[in-house]
């Protein structure tokens, strides 16, 4: 018997989810689950995602194991870090995710999300302070680098530009 599956946010690469209906008494053999597509979208800057929160693909993100509403997260992105390495961090984190989220291409760069996560996990919930001259800081701030570099489209070729939907 076939199973229909139904991906409810279809540019998402954080989640799946499944809808499977089955006849009462038949139990199912087997669920397979895809890869969401890539579709090489080019990522865009954290200056881009602060002033166009109504393109964001999502309402809330996972920065650090802890889930942060949209106006939280657009709270992060308006406070200057100033010395902050957890929100220099977070300021790049944010806008990967969304990029990630809108079908930017995660192999460059899904090891430093992981890293990225992490480092936040290892620290209070935003807005922490974590000072750039501690060992903490410094580590974050070449994570956020990693980030940047990743945002400003510098490690995915060959990308298709985001057009808003």
């Amino acid at each position: 018997m076939p199973v229909s599956v139904v991906d409810t946010n279809p540019t998402s690469l954080t989640y799946n989810t499944v809808i499977a209906s089955v006849s009462a008494g038949v139990s199912p053999v087997g669920v397979a689950i895809a890869n969401p597509v890539n579709r090489n979208i080019c990522p865009e800057s954290q200056g881009f995602w602060k002033g166009h929160a109504g393109l964001w693909p999502v309402t809330s993100l996972m920065l650090g194991g802890r889930t942060y509403t949209e106006d939280q997260l657009l709270m992060l992105l308006s406070t200057s870090s100033g010395g902050n390495a957890a929100l220099i961090l977070a300021h790049q984190l944010i806008a990967t995710k969304l990029n990630l989220d809108i079908g930017s291409n995660p192999g460059p760069i899904s090891s430093t999300v992981t890293a990225a996560d992490s480092e936040l996990a290892a620290v209070p919930a935003l807005p922490t302070v974590v000072r750039t001259d501690t060992t903490a800081g410094q580590a974050m701030q070449a994570t956020a680098s990693t980030l940047d570099t990743y945002n400003v489209d510098q490690l995915t070729p060959n990308c298709t530009p985001f057009i808003a939907p």
